[in-house]
């Protein structure tokens, strides 16, 4: 017998969250031990198809995505055609391998080039009806839909999931990304990728838990009605030895207990009183079980961004250090270059100050020699110290020279 957990609404998505891909699928599985592949996908209509739908957050930095089949089928309890949900939470993928083209089990997807997504899963799948379907048993308005109700006990338990879908719809370019997530465990679900409450356009969603397949009850009403079996009567004098008989028991017990049928009454009473109240636990406790799922995941998702945003804030750290560091190291060296400029400066102007010097007086003993009239001692002098000044001259400048000074009289 199959029964049905809910689970309380999550805040709406994000608004870039982008639906890449919706395309017919066709799922294949295999059974525990078995070698022969089951494969699902003709839904209630035939005509229809099984679609899978991938969402995918982007974000190069915390990818997050959200997987789910979806199986037109026609369920006893909904006044409306409905879809069959199956959902793959990106937590319990253990790795998403893609090839293509592949050749498809059969032709429901027609001659197009096909791709094959094959899931390895932790845990396996959830299955989801709406919430207003009863499921204690779930039935089906239509055989072709029985037929798909027949093989979710199996789909429900197994961790290799194939899906065939068409390649245009999943190029590589779309798939790569996510493939690379969940090979680095580092996919995400999306905010209301987990939110039974928000589905079926906000009736709400119940995951399908199955028991023992030995215990299940038929999935739908096609079992003819058996021949009512005809009663052997006694003969007439049994008749009325019977009717004595049973008339003293029936005396005798209620003067003993009182009146059965009341006590028989309130026992089945009080037994139905313990399973409802039973069933209702089990819903409880599984409602607690998906919250604190839901709240697990959020954790270690937050754990995982405080420690990225704790790595980049070290890093930044690290490298303001390294560039105050720098900074300090140019001020000194501007510093320095400041004073050798000014030490240059000051050397310079020291030594043009005192050539300016020497120049003037040179000037004025040519001008008093000029004066009083040049002789023959006073023009060696004068050779003499003008030889010598533009030697020292060329000398200071680091001129290489070899050169006669000639002074003649006008």
């Amino acid at each position: 017998m199959s029964q049905a957990t809910t689970a309380s609404p999550e805040p709406d998505e994000p608004a870039n969250l982008h639906v890449t891909s919706a395309a017919p699928a066709i799922i294949e599985w295999k059974h525990d031990g078995d070698d022969a592949a089951t494969v699902l996908s003709d839904p209630d209509p035939r005509s229809h198809h099984v679609t899978f739908q991938m969402r995918h957050l982007h974000d190069p930095e915390q990818p997050a995505a959200s997987l789910a089949l979806h199986i037109p089928a026609k369920l006893k309890g909904s006044t409306r055609d409905t879809q069959i949900l199956v959902l793959i939470p990106p937590a319990r993928i253990l790795s998403l391998d893609q090839e293509s083209p592949v050749a498809a089990p059969n032709a429901k997807l027609g001659s197009r080039p096909v791709c094959r997504l094959t899931f390895h899963l932790r845990s396996p799948v959830d299955i989801v009806v709406p919430a207003e379907v009863p499921v204690a048993p779930l039935r089906a308005h239509k055989a072709a839909t029985g037929q798909v109700l027949d093989l979710l006990p199996s789909l429900a338990r197994v961790t290799r999931l194939v899906l065939y879908v068409p390649a245009n719809a999943f190029p590589k370019h779309k798939l790569e990304p996510i493939c690379a997530a969940v090979a680095e465990r580092r996919l995400d679900p999306t905010d209301r990728s987990d939110d039974l409450a928000s589905l079926y356009s906000g009736r709400g969603g119940q995951i399908l838990r199955f028991g023992d397949p030995d215990d299940a009850p038929p999935l739908y009403d096609d079992v003819p009605p058996s021949a009512p079996v005809a009663p052997i009567l006694p003969e007439a004098s049994t008749q009325a030895s019977l009717r004595e008989k049973n008339s003293r028991k029936r005396s005798r017990r209620d003067r003993d207990s009182g009146d059965p049928t009341e006590e028989g009454r309130s026992r089945c009473c009080s037994s139905d009183e313990v399973m409802m109240a039973l069933v209702a636990m089990r819903k409880q406790m599984a409602m607690q079980e998906d919250r604190m799922s839901q709240q697990s995941r959020r954790i270690d998702t937050l754990e995982r961004q405080a420690t990225r945003y704790q790595a980049e804030l070290d890093g930044a750290q690290k490298q303001a250090a390294v560039l105050r560091q720098e900074l300090d190291d140019a001020q000194e060296q501007i510093a320095l270059l400041q004073g050798r400029v000014e030490v240059v400066e000051q050397e310079d102007l020291g030594r043009l100050d005192q050539e300016i010097c020497g120049l003037r007086e040179d000037l004025d003993a040519l001008q008093e020699a000029e004066e009083r009239g040049f002789d023959s001692d006073a023009e060696n002098r004068i050779a003499d110290a003008v030889t010598e000044r533009v030697t020292s001259e060329m000398l200071d400048s680091g001129v290489a020279y070899n050169a006669t000074v000639t002074f003649s009289r006008p």
